[in-house]
């Protein structure tokens, strides 16, 4: 997957995604070109989005009404959530206590590091989501023929602000969950 503006443009800093799965986890690797990958955020659930990051939103139920929240930064800090929809005008709430204890995560700047004002090329991100933590999904694990929202999006922030996604809102709001890809495992 590529990573396109709200409006379906081509961004000045290209991302990419792969996703892949087995019995156990779903695992996501994603790169993210950028010159100054730029973060001061180092704590685990420290708020991670007021700077760079890649956001990942994962409706397992498929339902719309709720769904899972992990922000990675440029350090390797994250940040993860369980997130009611505000549906019918209601607010969204990100419950923050939540959290994906068997997430492992990796974070890896080529460059000269995540500080800002540093010359990078790129920075990547793998994690693995077990899918004991998706329990909101029909089937754990999941099976062929299942079928998961989700979406992912980066901030960026390095020559003026970027808000990209795999699959764009229309908005820098990337907590739309009818506007996320129905992504279905196969063999």
């Amino acid at each position: 997957m590529t990573f396109t503006l709200p409006d379906g443009k081509k961004p000045g800093s290209s991302t990419t995604v792969r996703m892949v799965y087995d019995d156990t986890n779903l695992y996501i690797a994603v790169e993210c070109q950028d010159t100054d990958a730029a973060s001061t955020i180092a704590l685990f659930d420290g708020p991670v989005t007021d700077e760079e990051h890649v956001v990942l939103c994962v409706d397992a139920g498929n339902d719309t009404t709720s769904y899972f929240q992990i922000a990675v930064s440029p350090t390797g800090a994250m940040s993860d959530a369980f997130v009611l929809n505000g549906k019918d005008g209601a607010p969204v709430r990100l419950l923050s206590g939540w959290n994906c204890e068997k997430l492992r995560g990796s974070v890896q700047v080529y460059g000269d590091g995540a500080g800002p004002g540093n010359q990078d090329r790129f920075w990547t991100i793998e994690m693995a989501i077990p899918f004991t933590e998706m329990v909101t999904a029909s089937r754990i694990p999941a099976v062929s023929g299942d079928s998961w929202r989700l979406n992912i999006g980066r901030l960026e922030l390095t020559g003026g602000r970027e808000f990209t996604a795999a699959f764009p809102t229309g908005t820098e709001n990337i907590h739309q969950p009818l506007r996320f890809a129905v992504v279905s495992f196969g063999d």
